[in-house]
């Protein structure tokens, strides 16, 4: 499945897999509520926010989100690559941060 610059796996394999691919859109923050993210800098840079704190990777490096920390991606090199692995689909895992910091404000 490709999607926004995604090549995924489908929902019904045992592991979710996707490999993001330039500088193309990261997402909005986020939190997943079961899930740990496994993010794998196969080339170029990334800076990610976890938990308000930004922090900076480069090739090679491998950073794990945890179950509600929020998260999301603030910048990324052109020719950024990386892999980003997660358990099964989880249906409602995912928690949009963006959409409840508008409810509230």
């Amino acid at each position: 499945m490709k999607s926004e610059g995604w090549y995924l796996t489908g929902y019904d394999v045992p592991i979710q897999l996707g490999v993001k691919v330039g500088n193309s859109y990261g997402g909005e923050p986020h939190l997943h509520k079961s899930m740990h993210e496994y993010f794998v800098i196969l080339k170029g840079q990334i800076s990610i926010s976890v938990k308000e704190k930004t922090i900076k990777l480069n090739k090679g490096d491998l950073l794990i989100v945890e179950p509600g920390e929020p998260h999301e991606m603030i910048s990324k090199s052109p020719d950024c690559q990386y892999l980003i692995l997660m358990p099964k689909y989880v249906p409602n895992d995912k928690v949009d941060l963006k959409h409840i910091h508008s409810a509230l404000t």
